[in-house]
């Protein structure tokens, strides 16, 4: 555990000129997925996902996917989380993309879990607001740093 922020400072693989292109494809949606059925479970060990993540380390990585309503997606989701005994967490956080759908699921299926917006789509959303309210890719840079460096810090001001 730190007593201070180990990093305080926005990452400089965090920052415009390493993550734009990225950010850009956050969010956007492609060909559907050829899922082997309607819904489809994996509960594999971390190391046979490759990560470029530096951190604590990740012991299981485990994934919900299902071509249903988001209802009936929804009570998967929450079987499949009683099942690997989510429910058992003294600490419980819903990790979302901050989509009204998903934030239905949560609240509904999960609303005993606090929710959080994941950094990626926070970022990536506000990447399209600096394009969105200046007209230059310069400009564009430098708002997406100032917001990137305030959401990094966790600062909403």
């Amino acid at each position: 555990m730190h007593t201070s922020d180990p990093q305080p400072t926005l990452p400089p693989e965090l920052r415009y000129e390493a993550v734009a292109d990225k950010l850009s494809e956050i969010g956007r949606t492609g060909r559907a997925a050829d899922f082997p059925g309607e819904n489809s479970t994996s509960d594999a060990p971390a190391s046979e996902h490759g990560t470029g993540l530096v951190g604590a380390v990740l012991e299981r990585r485990s994934v919900v996917a299902s071509r249903q309503s988001w209802e009936e997606f929804g009570a998967l989701l929450a079987s499949q989380a009683w099942y690997r005994g989510f429910a058992a967490a003294p600490r419980k956080v819903f990790i979302s993309d901050g989509s009204a759908t998903i934030e239905k699921l949560q609240g509904t299926y999960f609303s005993h879990y606090i929710s959080v917006l994941d950094l990626l789509h926070a970022l990536s959303y506000s990447l399209a607001a600096a394009r969105a309210v200046n007209k230059e890719e310069t400009a564009a840079r430098t708002t997406y740093n100032q917001w990137a460096a305030k959401i990094w810090a966790g600062n909403d001001q």
